[in-house]
């Protein structure tokens, strides 16, 4: 047996002479070795490990300090050669949101907003195109510069409620979010004390309220309590 002491505790311990002549041993456990190099909680430097680097890169200027993507080539060069298709974690371009939505990988589009501006849903792309080959005057479309894209006030609902389910013959455009929540849930009434004709929902007529046109023309039937 070879009598050590620990780096850490300066507490004396024994090292079998097999163990020691293949590997120095410097603490007397793995408790006192991990304070010394890693804490367990997060696996954070040591102040001591910390200490040594610093010293040991003391003097030296890293050759990208101080430059961006838009004054360097280099650092451009190198972000162009891991982007989109040449990322190692690279899937193809569609990524599934929490939503249920797709988004899709468009760089170029102008109103491409999720992941730092490059993906834009999958369902208003395809939608997008598929006006332009079959409609291209629709209303729906904008033009800016050569090319037609989707107006961004413009909802694109799928019929079947699958919202990964991007087939053109299942979405369907509407010009506002206003358009979209009305579609099918409005009917046309008439006000049983004033007689003006009113809009309401399909889920307010059998209640109290989707008999009348207003507030005022419901208080004075006296159901206001």
């Amino acid at each position: 047996m070879i009598k050590k002491k620990c780096e850490h505790c300066k507490k004396e311990f024994e090292v079998p002479d097999y163990i020691e002549k293949y590997k120095a041993r410097r603490f007397c456990s793995k408790k006192c070795a991990d304070k010394i190099y890693l804490f367990k909680k997060g696996h954070s430097v040591s102040d001591l490990v910390k200490e040594k680097v610093s010293k040991a890169n003391k003097g030296r200027i890293p050759w990208m300090k101080g430059l961006t993507k838009e004054t360097d080539k280099r650092l451009k060069r190198m972000g162009e050669m891991i982007a989109g298709e040449n990322h190692p974690r690279w899937k193809g371009g569609r990524i599934k949101s929490k939503r249920g939505y797709v988004i899709a990988y468009a760089p170029s589009h102008p109103f491409a907003k999720y992941k730092n501006g490059a993906y834009l849903l999958e369902h208003r792309l395809i939608y997008e195109e598929y006006l332009r080959r079959n409609d291209p005057r629709s209303k729906f479309l904008i033009k800016l510069g050569d090319q037609l894209y989707l107006r961004q006030e413009c909802v694109v609902h799928h019929k079947n409620g699958v919202l990964w389910d991007n087939r053109p013959a299942n979405l369907k455009g509407y010009e506002n979010n206003k358009e979209h929540l009305g579609d099918g849930k409005h009917v046309e009434l008439v006000c049983r004390v004033c007689g003006r004709k009113y809009d309401t929902l399909k889920s307010k007529i059998k209640g109290k309220r989707g008999k009348y046109c207003s507030r005022e023309c419901f208080n004075t039937r006296g159901h206001n309590k």
